[in-house]
Formats: structure tokens, sequence, C-alpha cells
């Protein structure tokens, strides 16, 4: 019931509040969660990572427990609870330790408490913005070569677009798309919208499908606020892996970016995703998006490595990071073997693949950087082996 009415009380506050009251109820939602429960609860999760053993302490709230399961273990780990810190000793958590990894998952106050030797820092979501002013054809300028298979396939396959505001479009639309969709795709793993959630956001927008020979074939929530459209949740009819090889999903999101433009938005919010550079960061890259921290979500992610074994290097050689600096400047974050030599051999793949606006940059590191005594943090290693955007 708190949650819906804080969400409700978001969403239905009109532009001018948005700007100013939200932001300072949002700090104040923060501290009542600081004071209410002033301490952090510690777990140590045991099993096995995609190079062997890991034993990881993990101190927080919750929020991305599951999303860095996934990327630490090939199957979930054991969990059990050991310790409980309040927030005003929560330095000791960074100090030596048995296991492999410590995670700290906090508000922003605390973790900027915590030492930067060595560790990064994580924003728990970024979020990708498009510009969507202007002529038509200036916006799909900024599109990537990539889309152009997009298009291709709208027109192939007669993709056409409604917009909905029925309560029973809704329903059809979450338990027919959108559930399948997201358990086809992630499995045991899969976190959930919750319907309520997702209607609030519906009942502030509107529902955008996708129709293909007469039949709604994919759709998505669509929030609308005064100047921006926050895509929300998507969906294909039954989760239809040939309907989403078949473009369903692309078509989804060219012709909602197309609606918007001529409705005369000013910029598309994609929704927030985890801070990786993964399959979901370049599906919305291609579309010419913006990269940002969210300055209104306080929860970081403090990740520090103790151990240098084959399940803490596989760790870090499987997955680009986003990272943050003190000034909330989003890089990429690289591990290998040979940092100055990867950097002059994939340079411009690099480039290729990874520059995006609101990206700084990207860090190329070795695992002994990481274990480097003389480093005041990630970000003094070795300068040489960075690349500037």
């Amino acid at each position: 019931w708190a949650r819906w009415l804080w969400l409700e009380t978001n969403l239905a506050a009109p532009p001018i509040a948005q700007k100013t009251m939200i932001p300072r109820l949002r700090e104040a939602k923060e501290l009542a969660r600081l004071l209410l429960r002033p301490y952090l609860t510690v777990y140590q999760w045991r099993g096995q990572g995609q190079g062997g053993p890991l034993v990881v302490n993990y101190a927080g709230t919750g929020d991305a427990k599951s999303f860095l399961q996934s990327e630490l273990y090939a199957e979930e780990p054991v969990e059990i609870q050991i310790d409980r810190v309040p927030f005003w000793r929560i330095n000791e958590l960074s100090n030596p330790s048995t296991n492999d990894i410590t995670i700290i998952e906090a508000n922003s106050r605390l973790i900027h408490r915590l030492p930067n030797q060595n560790t990064f820092i994580m924003p728990v979501f970024i979020e990708m913005l498009l510009d969507v002013q202007g002529d038509w054809e200036v916006v799909k300028g900024h599109f990537r070569k990539s889309v152009q298979k997009e298009r291709q396939r709208v027109k192939a396959y007669g993709y056409q677009y409604a917009i909905s505001r029925s309560d029973l479009d809704f329903k059809k639309f979450y338990h027919d798309m959108y559930v399948p969709t997201m358990k086809n795709r992630h499995g045991a793993e899969a976190v959930l919208m919750s319907e309520d959630e997702a209607y609030q956001y519906f009942r502030h927008g509107l529902l955008f499908l996708v129709e293909r020979d007469g039949q709604r074939v994919s759709g998505g929530v669509c929030h609308l606020g005064q100047d921006t459209v926050r895509f929300i949740v998507i969906g294909v009819i039954n989760g239809d892996q040939q309907l989403i090889k078949e473009g369903a999903i692309g078509a989804l999101n060219y012709l909602r970016i197309q609606w918007a433009n001529q409705s005369g938005y000013k910029t598309i919010d994609l929704g927030y995703q985890r801070p990786v550079m993964g399959s979901l960061f370049h599906n919305k890259r291609k579309w010419g998006t913006l990269v940002k921290a969210p300055l209104d979500l306080k929860q970081q992610i403090w990740l520090k490595l103790w151990r240098n074994t084959p399940a803490v290097y596989q760790f870090m050689k499987d997955t680009q990071w986003l990272v943050m600096n003190k000034e909330h400047q989003l890089y990429g974050l690289v591990t290998t073997d040979a940092p100055e030599t990867a950097k002059i051999e994939h340079e411009a793949e690099w480039r290729k693949n990874f520059e995006t606006p609101g990206l700084k940059g990207m860090l190329i590191r070795s695992m002994p950087d990481f274990f480097d005594g003389t480093a005041k943090s990630i970000f003094d290693v070795n300068p040489a082996t960075s690349i500037v955007f």
C-alpha cells in the first residue's frame, strides 16, 4: 500500500512538483529509510562461479542482489546471514577479509564514506535517453546502422501501431505479452514488475500496441510526462521467439519513437537497466541514446576484490561494467590480461562497439591492477591503458 501511494504521488504530481517537490520527498524517504533501519544486513554467498568456487560477502538493501548473483554464479548460491552492521560502522566491511569479494549496496552518502583504493562503484541502475525533437529525418540520422534491419522488417511484415487506454487491453498485455516474454528471456531469474505497479504507469500514460495482419503481436506501457515519454515494460504475445526474430520488438521501438517525435515530445527515456554493457545496453544504444547515472536514484554498489582466484578472474573478464567516478561520470571497465596490448589491438573495435554519448571512456585493466597498493583508485592506474571518448 505504501509503495502504491508513493508511486501514485510521483506519477500524479504536476510538472512543477516533479521538478521541485518530488526530489525533496525522495531525499526525505531515503532519510526515513536510514532512520527506521540504521544497519546493513550482511550475507555470505557460497557457490560455483564460472571459473570455480566463489565466496562473496554482500551487505545492503537487496535491490540488486538477484542481478549480482546472476553475474557472479553459474547457479543460485547458498546464502547465510552472518552479521548486522550499523551505518556508523560501515567501514568495518571494507577491512581485509577472508572471502573473495565484498559488495556493499547502500545509499550514496554511505558509499562515499568507504575507501576507493582498488575498488569500483556502480550505480544500481543507469538510464538511456533519446532526443526526438525536430524533423523525423534528423532523428533517424542518430540511429546506428543496425536499425536499418528494424526499418526493413517494419515494411516487410507490414507492422502498424495502435494506441489503447483500455483496462482490458492492459490486462491482456500484462498476462499474455509481458509476463511470458520476461519468463522466456530470464527464466527463474526474471524479476517482474507487479501488475498493480505497471497499471499505475499505464493510468498515467498509454499502451502502445503493434499489429501485424490484424493481430496484436507486441506492446509496451509508456508513461507520459510533460516533455518525455518513458518506456516502462514490453512484451511479445506468448513470448514468441519467432516473432522476436521477425522484428516484433524492433518494430515496437521504431514505431513508438516515430510516434513520440510526431506527437511533439522532446525526449524518450528507454528505461532503467543494470550497469553492464551487455545485449540490453547495445539494443538501446543503437537508437542513438545518451547514457547517464540517474541523479535521483541514490543507491550505489561498491565492489572490492580480495583474492585473484580463477572464479574472480572469470567474473571480471566476462562482463564489461559501467563504473562511476566521484563526479557521477560513467566509464566502461574492461578486464584483460595485457591492457596495453589490448588497447593497441582493440581500440578501434571498442570505440565502434561502446562509444556512446554520456560515456566518458573505457578503463582497460588487468587483475593485478585491482591489487596495486600504490594506486588511489582504478581511475589512477596507468592512464596509458584508458580510452577517452
